[in-house]
């Protein structure tokens, strides 16, 4: 061979190498874009470039900010990282006024700590829930649109993972309503009725659709109509991406590439599909995204910032519960393995809290029952699997029932159990094969059918797990919000501490009655009888004052507490002392009285280092 040949030779093989999908260009990926979000979020604020149409303040809004905290934790950053930290703070001074803005600041908040934000989390809910619109879609608001929707169900299935409570009556509105949002050709447009669909909304369509799915079946509401029409939409949903399939465009070749990226990753995560037809997505989306990352570790899509996010989140495969791994050349896939009960359905549930529950595989007695003979040794075609402790659901996953699950394992981590001894199971729910359906006849508790035939369900021996680490007990958003007077209603005053390590605050005396428990005024040491006086801008029947603890996101220096008693004046009456602990306390008046100015004294003297701070007055009206 000739030393031109040879050169040639090995400069085609460093080529395709370079053009390879594997797991260290996809992590050498990760780390230059997540250094550069690093680099542009230093202090907490987003700097940089941003293109038209729109000006730099783009990259500094709340939704922006959050979706950067969340992609940083997902990407394998520490919750505990300075960058972080700092966006997480400036999130919670900040009125989260939007769909975006609460549904991302969700997204954040499960991801980064689910138990110390519980309260928060629960807020954002009840506001998302609040603001849905009457056709049960979301907006701006202002008239729904299938992009906010996503971004709501994305925001409520993270409470929901976190330990707040979503009622299924919301699952059930939004799955009607994103049904109207279905084209003639199978796919998904913006607004309810359009006759055009494209890759982004159709994406959006399809990972909505799972969500309500999932939720309305582990809370047994799924109804006959909704059981047969969401997989039906979504069939139709993976068809017409089939039809358009393209990782260089959104489909049919529309702007928003990135944003329609992660929306596959989305959709494959939540519905169990990791092929679109003959289409490997991730690996063919994957190759696209490492060929076009800049050196500076971005990726530039429609404005300047959301495509690096949305680059990362699908190659991290964020949605997935465990990011699976690229192989690479010549390496056999090893599968980290739990204890594996014995049974037809191989089931596995490891931990202490979260829990992580997955499907390891299935007898060969099941895999031979149930299997269709054009998938040879694939194993079942699986609609869903719904996890159970103690005969309730508490996770569904769904699998891709138009073909066999191979090597899937429908991993699912479960957060919510209580502490003790949990009783737990595995219902996978199969399609029959064809010489199945007239072998057995349909049991009508335990298996339905729909438009892919009859199913039936394959039940897991129990595993016992002893729960040791759980979140705080379930929040429910059914409980009515109780009438405050804050905000706008009153005016405060008061000397305070500046800054505390976030210069974008002052913690001064409104920060009190903003309604917002993470934005607490802060008394100033100096001051040797602080007082905040709040004066009501038109006089109010009150009928009990309550103080709340001062919370600063994502955690509360320790030196800043709760004075241990204040007295509490309502003008012109006496005062009256208050005890106060770590979860304050309230004062009840005997009947309503007049408020017109009220006057919080600090009677106690705080010790060392202590900083008196206290995080929200509400002020109960009848």
């Amino acid at each position: 061979m000739s030393m031109r040949a040879l050169l040639l030779l090995c400069f085609s093989a460093a080529t395709a190498r370079a053009g390879e999908v594997t797991q260290q260009r996809i992590d050498a990926a990760i780390e230059k874009g997540v250094q550069h979000l690093l680099r542009q979020y230093a202090d907490g604020f987003g700097r940089g470039r941003a293109g038209p149409p729109v000006g730099p303040e783009l990259v500094d809004r709340v939704g922006l900010r959050a979706l950067t905290a969340y992609t940083l934790v997902k990407s394998g950053v520490s919750p505990k990282h300075g960058v972080v930290e700092r966006l997480i703070a400036r999130l919670s001074f900040d009125a989260s006024g939007g769909t975006y803005d609460r549904a991302c600041t969700l997204l954040a908040l499960q991801a980064i700590d689910a138990a110390g934000s519980r309260d928060w989390i629960a807020e954002l809910a009840r506001e998302l829930v609040e603001s849905q619109e009457r056709a049960g879609d979301w907006g701006y608001p202002g008239g729904g649109d299938l992009s906010n929707t996503q971004y709501a169900a994305l925001g409520l299935r993270a409470a929901q993972v976190s330990g707040v409570d979503v009622p299924p009556r919301v699952w059930s509105r939004l799955a009607r309503a994103v049904l109207a949002y279905r084209t003639g050709d199978g796919g998904f447009g913006y607004a309810a009725g359009a006759r055009e669909a494209t890759g982004s909304m159709t994406t959006a369509g399809i990972g909505v659709l799972a969500i309500c799915e999932t939720e309305l079946a582990r809370a047994r509401m799924l109804d006959g109509e909704l059981e047969r029409e969401l997989p039906r939409a979504r069939a139709a949903g993976w068809r017409w991406l089939d039809e358009h399939f393209s990782v260089e465009t959104n489909p049919p070749g529309g702007p928003w590439l990135h944003y329609y990226l992660y929306g596959l990753e989305r959709a494959g995560a939540l519905a169990g599909v990791e092929r679109i037809g003959d289409h490997g997505w991730y690996t063919e989306g994957a190759r696209v995204l490492l060929d076009t990352q800049d050196g500076a570790g971005e990726w530039h899509g429609t404005f300047e910032r959301e495509g690096t996010l949305f680059a990362l989140l699908f190659l991290r495969r964020a949605t997935h519960a465990h990011a699976p791994r690229t192989v690479e050349p010549g390496e056999t896939r090893v599968e980290q393995r739990g204890t594996i009960v014995a049974g037809p359905v191989w089931f596995s549930a490891e931990g202490e809290g979260p829990v992580n529950l997955t499907i390891e595989g299935f007898a060969p007695e099941v895999r031979a029952r149930f299997g269709w003979p054009e998938d040879g040794t694939g194993g079942p075609r699986v609609v869903r699997v719904e996890y159970l402790a103690s005969e309730t659901p508490i996770a569904v996953v769904l699998g891709d029932a138009s073909r066999a699950c191979g090597a899937q394992r429908f991993e699912c981590v479960c957060a919510t159990l209580p502490p003790g001894k949990q009783s737990l199971r595995a219902r996978v729910l199969v399609r029959a094969p064809p010489a199945q359906r007239d072998k057995e006849p349909k049991r009508a508790k335990d298996d339905d059918e729909d438009e892919l035939g009859p199913v039936r369900v394959i039940n897991s021996s129990v595993v016992v797990v002893d729960v040791r680490n759980a979140l705080p007990p379930r929040a429910s958003l059914e409980t009515p919000r109780a009438k405050t007077l804050g905000g706008l209603a009153a005016n405060a005053s008061s000397s305070f501490k500046k800054a505390l390590g976030f210069e974008f605050t002052d913690f001064g005396a409104r920060s009190a009655v903003d309604g917002n428990r993470r934005t607490p005024w802060i008394a100033d040491p100096k001051d040797k009888h602080p007082v905040l006086r709040i004066q009501a801008r038109e006089p109010a029947k009150v009928e009990r004052v309550r103080v709340l603890p001062p919370r600063i996101a994502p955690s509360t220096p320790a030196r800043l507490v709760l004075p241990a008693e204040i007295d509490v004046v309502v003008h012109p009456g006496p005062p009256r002392r208050l005890a106060l602990d770590a979860n304050g306390g309230e004062l009840v008046f005997e009947r309503p009285v007049d408020l017109r100015v009220l006057e919080l004294r600090i009677v106690s003297t705080p010790t060392g280092e202590q900083l008196y701070g206290i995080g929200e007055v509400e002020l109960r009206v009848p």
